[in-house]
């Protein structure tokens, strides 16, 4: 899920020529400017998004029905394509449009929003990948990829970093990296959360996944509910900060179930433990997804269990999906990506959508997103779907 207060804005329709340039705020996701135009009508009329969010966990650009519908007719590449989304398949219509960004053009495949989404266009992986331009995450921008032979092949993500002690002697190198441009409104606990409606009170019941481990917690520690503890490092939803100190070696490793990924987007090799056992034991993903759409990261329910307990952010926070706003409760985690760590917050994707005969399948047992990939100084590079790291 991606945060409900990461809304872009203002949709134009423009004349004859792309425009350029794009706009990076100081703190939210990554969002550019562009120019989306019809293949048969390439000089115009254009429809100008001064800011679309850049979203490499989606193939493909979506673009606001209200603004597709003032374009010239496009191209139709496929009725009723299917799309895995965050709530199950959804069939979409697929046109082909042009899409410039920084004086790049690329053709690609554009399907409509939800009517009542906060963003007016997204681009998808694809389009970055033809476009060659990488997502710097840090700096909240796009730059060119030069040309080059793809790196080797990354350092596993056990290895942490140089000179990485005990799990006892973590630390916070950075700063905490806020991947939401709206205030914060305070939760219990220490946490924080965005609702629909700031006026309206915020929720505090546990989840069933919380009153079930909280109550084991209370067996075995005599009381002490060390499954809700307040967060060690994050000071809200939707933040994460770079740490160092832990302890490259693990002997109890729970890997996932390495669904094979259909759609050739960014992957990405993930550790992760919880604060309060960062010695482990660590849940292992070969293929977590790459997802700068996503303010948070997301875990299988079935791998969360194993690294609980984990300190409680925030319940009930809102977020923005593909099919609407729904509530997750939001939990703070160890995410160990090419040999860097963080603090991250991490929401909870039922075990049962993993299920083949689920109604909406999940085949992502991890998203790693946009917070934790701006805190590891991490771009994704989508020509190559490799994470390139940035200078610390």
């Amino acid at each position: 899920p991606r945060a409900s207060d990461t809304g872009g804005g203002g949709g134009s329709i423009g004349g004859g020529g792309a425009s350029t340039g794009s706009w990076a705020p100081l703190a939210g996701p990554t969002f550019v400017r562009c120019v989306f135009s019809s293949p048969w009508a390439p000089e115009g009329p254009h429809i100008v998004v001064e800011r679309a969010l850049v979203d490499t966990g989606c193939s493909d650009l979506e673009l606001h029905p209200s603004l597709l519908r003032r374009l010239p007719k496009l191209p139709i590449v496929a009725s009723g394509a299917m799309y895995e989304t965050s709530m199950g398949g959804e069939a979409y219509d697929a046109f082909e449009v042009l899409l410039t960004i920084d004086g790049r053009t690329c053709a690609a495949v554009v399907t409509c929003t939800d009517e009542g989404s906060s963003d007016d266009a997204l681009v998808g992986h694809m389009a970055l990948g033809a476009l060659r331009l990488a997502v710097d995450s840090p700096s909240r921008r796009l730059v060119p990829i030069p040309a080059q032979p793809a790196a080797a092949a990354a350092t596993p993500a056990t290895a942490g970093p140089s000179g990485a002690g005990s799990g006892s002697m973590l630390r916070a190198v950075g700063p905490v990296e806020l991947a939401s441009l709206q205030a914060a409104c305070p939760f219990e606990r220490g946490g924080w959360g965005s609702s629909v409606n700031h006026l309206e009170a915020p929720r505090y019941e546990a989840t069933a996944l919380a009153d079930e481990e909280a109550a084991s917690s209370d067996r075995d520690s005599g009381g002490s509910r060390v499954g809700l503890a307040a967060p060690l490092w994050l000071p809200r939803n939707a933040t994460a900060v770079r740490l160092e100190g832990l302890a490259p070696e693990c002997a109890q490793l729970v890997h996932g179930a390495a669904i094979p990924q259909a759609v050739p987007v960014t992957y990405a090799r993930v550790v992760l433990a919880s604060p309060l056992a960062p010695d482990g034991p660590r849940v292992v993903v070969e293929q977590a997804l790459v997802d700068t759409g996503s303010a948070d990261c997301e875990l299988r329910e079935g791998l969360f269990r194993r690294l609980w307990p984990l300190p409680l952010v925030a319940r009930g926070l809102v977020y923005e999906t593909v099919a609407g706003r729904v509530e997750h409760d939001s939990y703070e985690v160890l995410l160990m990506v090419e040999g860097r760590c963080c603090a991250a917050a991490v929401t909870l994707a039922p075990e049962e959508r993993f299920d083949e005969s689920s109604e909406d399948p999940c085949t992502d047992e991890a998203i790693i997103g946009f917070a934790a990939l701006a805190a590891l100084r991490l771009a994704v590079d989508c020509s190559a779907r490799v994470l390139r790291p940035l200078p610390l």
